[in-house]
């Protein structure tokens, strides 16, 4: 029996090709051969075959591996078995002509062998490839994994041809080392092999046409030369010389073929104008491309200013061709003047997103989300580049633990830690060489009209001490001054605070970015001054308007001008992004040149920016509120924000998550307390639905501070409530239990009955989860004799959750009409959230009643609620209520439902998704009779509510 995925996928036994089916039957068998004898879990079989996978998606999974199973029947040798959690393919490696390749190619590279042996064994291997691999399939998987198979037989080859070479057989490797350049241009292996075969055979002009010819290709895709050993190689030929020993003929950094699509390239922009740095360039290259055997990390530590950013971001985009599944990015703010280091939790979250995890699926809990992280990262070549961190504690979480991927981190300070425990190599960054300083300033000041004298420009270089950041601002500020020459800014700058050495880096810095900013038009000094209230790095277009009091054109106009002076930077269009160094000057001159009212005025402006437009998005979120306008210091913002969709929003919040905490950092610590505390619960809505527990916490932790200077027991409760909810969506119920009980208190002392009411009905709905049905109605029933809360349009929730506990307690009949209480009113208040609950819960008190038509109909109506409000847990949840609603009279349709629910739960990494998967393994080896079939589900669901 032959499994052959080097060409088209195919099956052969006793001399005959066995049907496969169609393409993505092919790819199933394909995703299963490559891990011949291991277990393929489910999710990652998915991922391997469907780049979009269907709405049943299990179902059809299923169906390709019984048409497989079908197929291998009659197959000696090959058997599909089904496991917990997936499936495998048990068949000798050596039958999958991939495995084969792989054995023999480690075998002739890792044991000692004359050159014979090798050649033989390689030229064995190569011998399996019949084409292009995997040809026929489609998808991501399969073309990531052809192109890694591609450069792994290019390895082989040139490998081969060199031993075939070294043996005097130069004329057998000619002709598949040709088609081998023409496959892959920029490769410059294959071509340094072609170069010794051609030697070998006297054919030396042959040779340097094919120097020659690399040489341009290189030269007009990459900007670079050929390595250093293919120039060995031409100068050893044109001088007649011998040829260097030891060529490895291994492939050079980004040589591999570059149509592998990569996951993420976040990659900001790199500094334009780079010079210099080649020893520092060449140390992070010799440490970091060597991710195959390993996950290298490099520390790049150094004062503020010295330019690791600008290091890390040259050598990312240079090396960025060695790593085809992508680039990582992430400010870690360890030095930010503000706004605290960045949570490791929070930068997991931003990581699992731009790896395609659903937000809803991210743990919450940093050491689940890190293990996830690692999963992810584990069959993939990727580059992480860690900006501002602050400490090994907040790198270690976000370091890939397979081999393959590399880490670049940036920090000032050493990091000791990182290199003691994990290996990273440390790279201390000093001042940039004299010369090197040098050439900075001439590539930057290149386009000048003006020829100035050599020493004029090293003395520039001289009085900026070499620091990147301030010859960059100093050649900026020469650029929009064409008239000032070199000489007399030297003059300047001799006669100003760079004298005050004393004083470190910074002065330097802020000596060159006063006369940028002297220079700077009245209206775009202003900006600059009043920038300096913001609490982020970033900021968008419409919260600058805001603080300068100014509408979105004129803003963006003196953006501009900023920007030109090198004073900000703009990220991507509309979001722009100021240098921590900068922000420092910023707030420094804004203290000395700006008056305070104004700054007060500027920061009164921002908080109620913010304040304005979350609460005004907040109805394309959630149902209905009590408060009917949002609490402003000033007034609604000459420019406000209006967002169309849900999406908008949610986007939005993404974006701004972390100024909008440093906005309630401003409002608390000015004192505008009813701001910061409002602000925080305003944004309950955004912060549930992203599932950001941990910045969240952060807010609650201000708000509750600014309830309690304000000694609002009504604000108070707001914030031990939003505590509650945090503790109860993690899973820590007595947490939860405690704060809820301190809101209800804190509710009671204020006055507030319909709060109380709202309370109580939180606390129902935990004792429900804590398995106290009893105590969750006393609780509910507590909430409902309130008038204020029981005759308004929010109290759906608490007859939904009074009939989960009648259906726990088996009073049906009392579930009933209280559900379809809860089912009418949410109706009429045009809330889908409770009326998918209502339906779910009225599924299950039909199921238990043995009313099937009933069941199917409230399930169908909970899943068209559940799709419509783009909750992807409710969805989940509804197909399972209807698969068990149909089961009886149609198990097929059943069982498709439940894979897409199974499928679902495990996208969100949600608690039921095991529950589902044990249940469906039960079905698959033996589907029990109706009656027993219906007693085990209900056990199942009743499981599953509490998990809910």
């Amino acid at each position: 029996m032959e499994l052959r995925l080097l060409g088209p996928v195919e099956l052969w036994a006793q001399g005959t090709a066995v049907h496969l089916g169609t393409p993505r039957q092919r790819g199933v068998l394909a995703a299963l051969a490559v891990d011949a004898g291991r277990l393929v879990e489910v999710d990652m079989l998915i991922d391997r075959v469907w780049d979009k996978p269907p709405q049943r998606v299990r179902q059809a999974l299923w169906v390709y591996v019984s048409q497989l199973r079908a197929a291998l029947r009659h197959t000696a040798g090959a058997q599909l078995v089904s496991r917990s959690g997936g499936y495998l393919l048990d068949v000798e490696p050596d039958a999958v002509d991939f495995l084969c390749f792989r054995r023999l190619t480690e075998q002739a590279r890792g044991l000692p062998a004359t050159e014979g042996l090798r050649a033989g064994l390689l030229g064995q291997a190569l011998g399996l490839w019949r084409g292009q691999p995997l040809a026929g399939l489609s998808g991501s998987w399969a073309r990531r994994t052809a192109d890694a198979w591609r450069q792994q037989h290019l390895d082989a080859l040139v490998v081969w041809a060199q031993a075939e070479t070294r043996m005097g057989n130069p004329g057998a490797v000619v002709a598949a080392l040709t088609e081998a350049v023409g496959e892959h241009p920029l490769a410059e292996s294959p071509v340094a092999a072609l170069m010794l075969a051609y030697h070998g055979l006297d054919r030396n002009s042959d040779a340097l046409e094919q120097y020659l010819a690399l040489h341009r290709r290189l030269a007009e895709e990459l900007g670079t030369d050929p390595m250093p050993r293919l120039q060995q190689i031409h100068r050893a030929i044109l001088r007649g010389e011998p040829m260097p020993a030891g060529f490895a003929g291994s492939p050079p950094d980004g040589a591999p073929a570059r149509s592998r699509r990569p996951l993420a390239a976040q990659l900001p922009a790199g500094p334009g104008g780079f010079s210099g740095r080649t020893a520092e360039l060449d140390f992070l290259s010799s440490s970091m491309l060597r991710a195959l055997s390993g996950t290298p990390v490099c520390a790049v530590v150094g004062t503020a200013g010295v330019g690791k950013t600008a290091l890390a971001l040259r050598w990312a985009h240079r090396a960025a061709g060695a790593f085809p599944d992508g680039q990582l990015f992430i400010d870690l703010y360890g030095f930010d003047p503000v706004r605290p280091a960045l949570d490791p939790a929070e930068a997991l979250q931003r990581f699992l997103r731009a790896l395609g995890v659903d937000p809803a699926a991210i743990p919450s809990d940093m050491d689940e989300a890190a293990a996830l992280y690692r999963s992810h990262m584990s069959d993939k070549r990727m580059l992480v580049v860690l900006d501002n961190a602050f400490s090994d504690q907040q790198v270690r979480p976000l370091l890939p633990g397979a081999a393959g991927s590399a880490v670049v981190v940036t920090s000032r300070h050493l990091l000791r830690g990182l290199v003691a425990h994990d290996g990273a190599r440390l790279l201390s960054l000093e001042p940039m060489a004299p010369a090197e300083a040098l050439d900075l300033l001439l590539v930057a000041l290149a386009h000048r009209d003006e020829r100035a004298d050599l020493g004029d420009v090293a003395e520039l270089a001289r009085l900026c001490c070499c620091l990147p950041l301030a010859l960059r601002v100093a050649a900026a500020h020469l650029t929009v001054h064409p008239q000032l020459t070199v000489a007399k800014y030297v003059a300047q700058l001799a006669e100003g605070p760079l004298s005050i050495l004393d004083r470190g880096d910074e002065a330097l810095v802020t000596a060159a970015l006063d006369l940028s900013y002297r220079a700077l038009a009245p209206p775009a000094r202003r900006l600059f001054l009043l920038l300096g209230v913001m609490p982020g790095q970033e900021f968008g277009l419409p919260a600058a308007a805001a603080v300068l009091g100014g509408p979105l054109s004129q803003t963006r106009r003196l953006l501009d001008n900023l920007c030109a002076a090198h004073l900000v930077a703009e990220r991507e269009p509309g979001r722009y992004r100021m240098h921590d160094l900068l922000r420092h000057y910023c707030r420094s001159q804004a203290l000395r040149d700006e008056p305070e009212a104004q700054l007060h005025d500027a920061q009164l402006r921002l908080v109620d920016f913010y304040a304005h437009t979350i609460f005004h998005a907040y109805p394309l979120l959630g149902p209905g509120r009590v408060k009917q306008a949002p609490v402003l210091l000033q007034g609604e913002p000459a420019e406000a924000m209006c967002f169309d969709s849900r999406t908008e929003v949610l986007e939005w919040f993404d974006a701004e998550c972390e100024n909008i905490l440093g906005v309630i950092a401003i409002a608390n610590g000015r004192g505008w307390h009813a701001s910061a505390w409002n602000l925080v619960n305003d944004l309950f809505v955004c912060f549930t639905i992203r599932r950001r527990w941990s910045p969240w916490r952060a807010a609650l932790r201000l708000g509750l501070a600014s309830a309690e200077e304000l000694d609002d027991p009504q604000a108070r409760a707001y914030m031990e409530n939003g505590f509650g909810v945090v503790h109860k969506q993690t899973g820590d119920y007595p947490a939860a239990q405690a704060r809820y009980l301190r809101a209800l208190e804190l509710a009671t002392l204020a006055g507030n009955d319909r709060l109380v009411a709202a309370f109580h009905v939180n606390l129902g709905g935990l004792a429900i989860n804590m398995a106290d049905p009893e105590a969750g109605i006393h609780h509910l029933r507590t909430a409902l004799s309130c008038p204020d809360y029981s005759q308004a349009d929010h109290a759906t929730t608490a007859y939904v959750n009074l009939g989960c506990a009648l259906i726990d307690l088996g009073r049906l009949d009392e579930a009933t009409e209280t559900l379809h209480h809860a089912l009418a009113l949410s109706e009429r208040v045009g809330d889908a959230v409770n009326a998918c609950h209502s339906n779910d819960n009225l599924t299950e008190v039909a199921l238990r009643q043995g009313d099937a038509a009933a069941a199917q109909h409230h399930a169908e109506q909970q899943l068209q609620l559940a799709r419509r409000i783009g909750d992807p847990v409710r969805t989940a949840a509804a197909l399972d209520m209807l698969a068990s609603a149909v089961v009886a009279h149609d198990p097929g349709r059943a069982h498709g439902h439940w894979l897409a629910a199974c499928e679902l739960f495990g996208q969100l990494n949600h608690r039921v998704a095991p529950v589902l998967q044990a249940w469906l393994a039960a079905l698959e080896q033996s589907w029990p009779d109706p009656a027993t079939l219906r007693a085990l589900d209900s056990e199942r669901r009743g499981r599953i509510r509490k998990l809910l």
